[in-house]
């Protein structure tokens, strides 16, 4: 799909801020708004040709409209069918009590309009592979976090892991306190790490609930009315079974994304890449897949040490710390890093945990994500409910224009 097609209104609006206006706006754009290869012509002739330029190279064509001066802002809104700022009111009454982020307001109408997006089909199941075996047996040392800890010669087994993965990849130094397996790849300088097996006590536990509405109570009444709809998505609470597995130890970064195809958004301290539900789907390469819900939980909660991200550490505290450091200097017991920045999971949406597997296998894999968790530090600092997105078990559901970080995972590959 054409990035005409899927903006149908984007030109007609955005023309209407005028020639200069625009040419005013793309002298602000950083390299990191504009799609690799490609640059912005200011020099085009007219307005219209310069909107369509917006729409085709930048990243994410939203970015667009707020460089806009308030008066050429009006002028959009118009050419949309919309009053100006200071003409707009509320279709219908908003009830008492609504948060800010569920109110309505001028800017969310113009928006609505200006970058609706043409209808693209829901995700269907995505098949499984019949043939599709499972070699955990065939690493042994990895059937839990306590089997890897005795076992003496761990560097023959992160060896025998990167042979078996086959060319190009190599032995990495272990990381973290249990010195987990490591395994480098030549293509995009990807980095696996190899997480042992478990049993998670997956969902928000009574207990885990009390602690939740204690942290959330300092930021008003809106995080306790975020705390109660999630509460619901992330029961009942039951035992998983997980499986061993290799975990990319960071989202995919803007140095990496071309090696693989991906485009998104890396607009923040880390250079993760945001990228769509279809763009995050078109660039997992052969042989890879996103982590389950199980496996992102049992990674987040560190083998069931922990509930938080942040650990023992206040949530505001550890996310101001990380932020402020280089990626690589995050601590995490797995030497799992930026889950802070949440991401897409393979699992298919539902709404509750009743009739889930026991296993960690993703549970209705489809097309393309449509489930993601986390998220916290991309929306820092936090005004409301965003603290609880530190939650290992916190959940949601997200539509294909949405942007996420994108990591990979795989199965253990047979041992030759």
């Amino acid at each position: 799909m054409s990035r005409a097609d899927e903006y149908p209104h984007y030109v007609r609006g955005l023309s209407a801020a005028g020639a200069d206006e625009l040419r005013a706006a793309m002298a602000t754009f950083a390299e990191w708004q504009v799609l690799e290869g490609r640059r912005l012509d200011p020099t085009r002739g007219d307005a219209e040709a310069l909107a369509s330029d917006l729409r085709d190279t930048l990243t994410h064509p939203e970015h667009a409209f707020d460089p806009l001066s308030p008066e050429a802002q009006d002028r959009v809104a118009v050419a949309l069918g919309l009053p100006p700022s200071a003409d707009w009111v509320p279709r219908e009454p908003v009830p008492p009590g609504t948060p800010s982020y569920a109110r309505p307001s001028w800017e969310k109408d113009v928006y609505a309009v200006l970058f609706l997006r043409q209808h693209e089909p829901p995700p269907v199941a995505r098949p499984i592979d019949p043939d599709a075996r499972d070699h955990s047996a065939d690493w042994p040392q990895l059937a839990g976090l306590d089997r890897w800890r005795r076992t003496r010669d761990k560097d023959s087994v992160t060896r025998a892991l990167a042979s078996a993965l086959g060319r190009g990849w190599t032995a990495r130094e272990p990381v973290g306190p249990y010195s987990l397996p490591r395994l480098g790849s030549t293509r995009g300088r990807l980095v696996l790490v190899a997480v042992p097996a478990g049993d998670l006590t997956m969902g928000l536990t009574p207990a885990e609930r009390r602690d939740a509405g204690r942290r959330a109570t300092p930021y008003g009444p809106e995080a306790a009315e975020h705390l109660k709809a999630a509460t619901a998505t992330a029961r009942p609470v039951r035992q998983v079974a997980i499986a061993p597995f290799l975990c990319a130890q960071t989202p995919v970064l803007q140095q990496q994304a071309g090696s693989f195809g991906l485009e998104g958004d890396a607009a923040n301290p880390h250079h993760v890449v945001r990228a769509t539900s279809r763009a995050a789907a078109a660039a997992t390469p052969e042989g890879f897949r996103l982590p389950s819900e199980a496996e992102w939980e049992w990674v987040a909660r560190a083998g069931g040490s922990r509930a938080w991200l942040s650990g023992d550490e206040p949530p505001p505290e550890w996310a101001a710390r990380v932020l402020a450091a280089p990626l690589a200097e995050e601590e995490h017991p797995f030497g799992i890093l930026g889950l802070g920045w949440g991401g897409w999971l393979d699992d298919g949406w539902h709404p509750s945990y009743r009739g889930a597997p026991t296993t960690s296998r993703a549970w209705g894999p489809m097309s393309r994500p449509e489930t993601v968790r986390g998220g916290a530090l991309t929306l820092w600092p936090w005004q409301s409910a965003e603290v609880l997105l530190l939650h290992a078990a916190l959940r949601d559901r997200a539509g294909a224009g949405a942007a996420y970080p994108v990591r990979w995972a795989r199965d253990l590959p047979p041992r030759g």
